[in-house]
């Protein structure tokens, strides 16, 4: 005959060790993640800190993070943007990459992307940029 003490003792054992596991499927998960996040956008540990001591609002940290061609792009609206493409003020490329280095930084402010598809987006755009 089985206790419900032995039972209790089964189901913690297994809980944990679900947990264990699950927590190092989110470690990798995350360190995957980061990863996708090209060198030249990952801002540096000090600075991250310092930036985010700064503001309680992770806009109005953009200007310091982002370049000012950058900002100019992620400003315009879908008409506009597709207005410049087409006109050769911008390339797709250059808008993909604005828009990527931007969510690049709120990642890392915030923790707000789930997945990171930097590098299929970027090659998507050099793929219109040469139509």
């Amino acid at each position: 005959e089985v206790s419900w003490q032995t039972v209790a003792e089964v189901v913690l054992i297994l809980s944990l060790s679900l947990d264990h596991d699950s927590f190092k499927h989110h470690q990798r998960f995350q360190k995957n993640r980061a990863a996708a996040i090209p060198p030249r956008w990952v801002i540096p540990p000090k600075k991250l800190e310092e930036t985010q001591r700064s503001t309680t609002r992770p806009l109005d940290l953009l200007p310091r993070l982002l370049s000012h061609h950058e900002l100019q792009i992620t400003s315009l609206g879908a008409g506009a943007l597709a207005q410049a493409i087409r006109t050769g003020a911008f390339s797709c490329l250059q808008v993909t990459e604005a828009f990527c280095h931007q969510a690049a930084v709120a990642q890392q402010l915030t923790n707000c992307l789930t997945e990171i598809f930097f590098a299929e987006a970027m090659d998507r755009a050099r793929q219109l940029d040469d139509l």
